[in-house]
């Protein structure tokens, strides 16, 4: 590519669209030309396409409209395990957009939303996305750290969903604004029956009461500790938050 010439993406969504088996990851970087109009050809061309399994297009902007065509993609779409899309002006109106397909997928595994500007809107039709996800559906890699504009009831309701269904694995919640219905949230999940999450990162939670996050978490891994369906919860950062009682952990 020739500095200061952005370029489009049509080589590799030829590709797409012919189903090429070699093509399994697309990273577009930010130099590329990645507006409407290329991603709504991407879309098209993933609802066909039974070979790629991961892209990642963060960087650049999407709008409501176009998360809608990747939701709608998403719904038939049986390779894509790894989605990153949109800038941190993608939003509750893209979050909103793209959750029905977050529902629907039956592959994707892993989904990053950190700085993406998603509010308490946004977490919210994530939670009731997760809530609905099959019991088919691969376990889900979550990150949504970094969105300084969802409340700790929006992270309390992406927690509420993801224990529903069951169906997190792992769940990246850096710099969430956290209160006490929050953290009460995120032990519920973590004590959830049958419970599928394995990882868990708060660290340098917003507002967070670190004796109170300890004692909560504490006591939800003690119910999971006695469910015999639950699996393991294998990592659990809390880097960064004030005043942990880790001798309540145990």
């Amino acid at each position: 590519m020739a500095w200061g010439k952005t370029v489009g993406v049509a080589s590799w969504v030829e590709r797409l669209k012919a189903n090429d088996p070699s093509l399994t990851s697309v990273t577009v970087f930010r130099g590329r030309l990645f507006g409407a109009s290329e991603a709504a050809e991407v879309c098209a061309a993933l609802r066909t396409n039974a070979h790629l399994a991961e892209l990642y297009a963060s960087g650049h902007a999407v709008d409501a409209a176009t998360a809608a065509l990747f939701a709608e993609a998403l719904a038939v779409n049986a390779s894509l395990r790894s989605l990153c899309i949109g800038d941190d002006a993608f939003g509750d109106a893209g979050l909103v957009a793209l959750a029905p397909g977050v529902a629907a997928s039956a592959s994707l595994a892993a989904l990053d939303l950190e700085h993406k500007g998603v509010g308490d809107a946004g977490a919210s039709a994530l939670g009731a996305a997760l809530a609905a996800r099959s019991d088919a559906a691969p376990l889900l890699d979550l990150n949504l750290a970094r969105n300084p504009a969802m409340t700790p009831a929006g992270m309390a309701a992406v927690c509420v969903g993801a224990a529903k269904s069951a169906r997190v694995r792992a769940l990246d919640l850096r710099e969430a604004r956290v209160d006490a219905a929050a953290t009460a949230a995120i032990a519920a999940l973590v004590a959830a029956p049958g419970a599928s999450l394995a990882a868990l990162d708060l660290s340098d939670a917003v507002g967070a009461d670190g004796a109170l996050v300890a004692r909560a978490l504490g006591e939800g891994l003690r119910a999971r500790d006695a469910d015999a369906s639950a699996a393991p919860l294998e990592s659990l950062a809390l880097r960064g938050v004030e005043g942990l009682d880790v001798a309540a952990l145990c």
